[in-house]
């Protein structure tokens, strides 16, 4: 693996989520059918390589059913994004949402997430509202440009938005754990999200706190969040200070295999 894939990487942080949209709660906004939160996306080329971010929808109902995304960067600000028209002239219009119509029990796709012209790789945090049960999975794929060969794909599945969760968690030689955090913008209040790290004998190692205000999201890897950790072999412990929700989602990368790692419930410190 070449040193210009680490640094693509790199830059893109960690792959796609989809987390689904929890119940309502005294934080959360007035909502139009359902959101599924997908935590952060990475589309575009970057050297030489190209990142693609491909949604894919199933209609888990008989009835046919709209499906809207956007694109936020992670301030929360909303993206332009790219449909492709047929034209030889204007292959593409910038228009501010995608929507697609899933026949009922049927299923679709959406792909290139990328809202610059020239096709420069953006990330960010995206949103897919539907009027039916239609359930999600994010194809995520890097391949070398100029029509190379695929190099890695990652499927990856969606994920519950939660108060309090804990995952396994790896940094050391070729070895990094990532994590994605997103308060959604339909969420009213700013949230503290408490992250503890505690090594394999279950002994507590460090701790932080980040606040995330409605629609920010934070994409790091674990030895960015804490800097002066070293290799670590564990668990991570995240807690929010209140009712709302966030979505949460940690990835393991080694070389250029990204792979999404489960969430477990939180420690039961009771003696």
């Amino acid at each position: 693996m070449t040193k210009k894939m680490l640094l693509a990487i790199a830059s893109l942080m960690i792959a796609t989520g989809p987390a689904w949209a929890g119940e309502g709660t005294d934080c959360a906004g007035p909502t139009t059918g359902d959101t599924i939160w997908i935590a952060q996306f990475g589309d575009g080329d970057a050297g030489d390589f190209t990142f693609v971010s491909q949604i894919n929808f199933i209609n888990l109902s008989s009835t046919a059913s709209d499906v809207e995304v956007r694109t936020f960067d992670s301030e929360g600000n909303p993206r332009d994004l790219l449909r492709q028209v047929l034209s030889p002239s204007v292959p593409f219009e910038s228009v501010d949402m995608i929507q697609e119509t899933i026949p009922g029990g049927g299923t679709g796709m959406v792909f290139s997430l990328t809202g610059d012209p020239d096709g420069a790789l953006r990330t960010g945090y995206a949103s897919v509202t539907t009027q039916q049960a239609v359930g999600l999975e994010v194809q995520f794929n890097i391949s070398g440009q100029d029509q190379n060969p695929l190099l890695s794909s990652t499927l990856v599945r969606a994920s519950p938005l939660t108060t309090a969760t804990s995952f396994l968690a790896n940094v050391g030689p070729g070895v990094r754990t990532g994590l994605a955090l997103l308060n959604p913008p339909s969420n009213t209040l700013a949230t503290n999200v408490e992250l503890r790290l505690f090594d394999s004998n279950g002994d507590a190692v460090t701790e932080g706190m980040i606040t995330l205000e409605p629609g920010r999201r934070i994409s790091r890897f674990l030895d960015e969040f804490f800097q002066d950790l070293g290799e670590f072999n564990g668990s991570v412990e995240m807690r929010t200070n209140n009712d709302c929700p966030i979505v949460v989602l940690p990835l393991r990368q080694q070389g250029i295999v990204l792979t999404t790692q489960d969430l477990f419930p939180p420690r039961d410190d009771d003696p």
